[in-house]
């Protein structure tokens, strides 16, 4: 299956799906060699549902705005350029930043590694050293935490069967494994911030600046950004001062503990779970008729990640099994488990 459908299927509403934001593909400026600038009207752009206007559309402006302040730290560097354009007669940046490599750690991000190498061609001097690492630790830091902040809210601003229609289904099914996926990644950078630190002994003193940053810049759906007229407030998970603040660790935990909450609940829903299922797949049936539709079973065993079905207590990635139609499952991540 081309990327392009599978972006189309993940797609939900205005603000979730691989490069999608703002009801636009980020792809569109990719293409042509250039990078999308959000409007301010962009970014008030409404989402279908709770979890659309308040959870993905706080995730999307947070990695932007992130993204954006390292792109002008770097161009102060001579690293990058701040250079805007049009495409198609929306703003854009010239030229893309450089990001991870495909199927490496760091692909979803703009690479640490990439500018610092390019740095040392330059030959800079020790205060260039340090503030390149300190862009790179507000920006690794500034995800990190909108990471959390997504895995902790998700839960009490839901996806709405009623305003997404079928597309809503899938979305369910994505969110099963969003949170722990985010999570993941949060935790990866986390090391990459820790690396940072340790190389140039950033501590303390960095650590005011960084809090001020966040201060300033973190984005927590309680602005004009995100008007809901029309759907439910926002139900934050954690006040804001928590969000920016508090020590990651407690962030990691909260998270785990509200995940494992939502899981226990979706235990006694365990059959409305293989329904969404059914009807997920129905909608792919009718979007690309024969394509094979294939599931990713994450390997690894922890109470929260458990249901209880036809009697039989399993990993909930494992219900793909029931299914009404055959679905192809694809074992990921199995490094770091034991398979017995």
């Amino acid at each position: 299956m081309s990327s392009g459908l599978i972006g189309d299927l993940l797609r939900y509403g205005n603000w979730s799906g691989p490069g999608w934001t703002a009801a636009r593909e980020a792809q569109d400026f990719a293409a042509v060699g250039k990078a999308r600038i959000l409007s301010e009207d962009e970014r008030r752009i409404r989402g279908v549902d709770p979890y659309d206007n308040y959870v993905a559309k706080a995730h999307d402006l947070n990695e932007y705005d992130a993204e954006t302040r390292l792109r002008a730290r770097l161009a102060e560097l001579g690293l990058a350029s701040a250079e805007q354009t049009l495409h198609e007669g929306a703003p854009a940046w010239a030229k893309p930043l450089v990001f991870g490599a495909a199927g490496g750690d760091d692909h979803r991000f703009v690479s640490w590694r990439a500018y610092r190498a390019e740095m040392e061609r330059q030959g800079p001097d020790l205060s260039d050293r340090v503030a390149l690492a300190e862009a790179f630790l507000r920006y690794y830091t500034h995800i990190m935490r909108s990471n959390l902040q997504f895995a902790l809210d998700y839960r009490d601003n839901g996806v709405s069967l009623l305003s997404g229609g079928s597309k809503a289904s899938l979305m369910l099914l994505q969110l099963a494994g969003a949170a722990h996926v985010f999570l993941t990644e949060a935790a990866r950078l986390e090391e990459a911030v820790k690396t940072i630190r340790n190389e140039l002994d950033l501590r303390v003193a960095r650590s005011r600046d960084l809090a001020a940053y966040l201060e300033t810049i973190f984005v927590t759906p309680d602005g004009l950004e995100f008007d809901g007229a029309g759907m439910d407030a926002y139900a934050p998970a954690a006040p804001r001062r928590v969000l920016i603040a508090a020590p990651i660790d407690d962030l990691q935990r909260l998270s785990a503990v509200r995940i494992a909450a939502r899981n226990a609940v979706g235990r006694a829903e365990v059959k409305r779970i293989v329904a969404e299922l059914d009807r997920a797949i129905r909608v792919i049936r009718e979007e690309l008729d024969d394509v094979p539709v294939t599931a990713t079973v994450h390997v690894g065993d922890t109470p929260d990640t458990r249901v209880v079905y036809m009697g039989e207590d399993m990993i909930y990635y494992f219900l793909v099994q029931f299914a009404s139609q055959p679905v192809i499952p694809l074992v990921h991540t199995v490094m770091w488990y034991a398979l017995d």
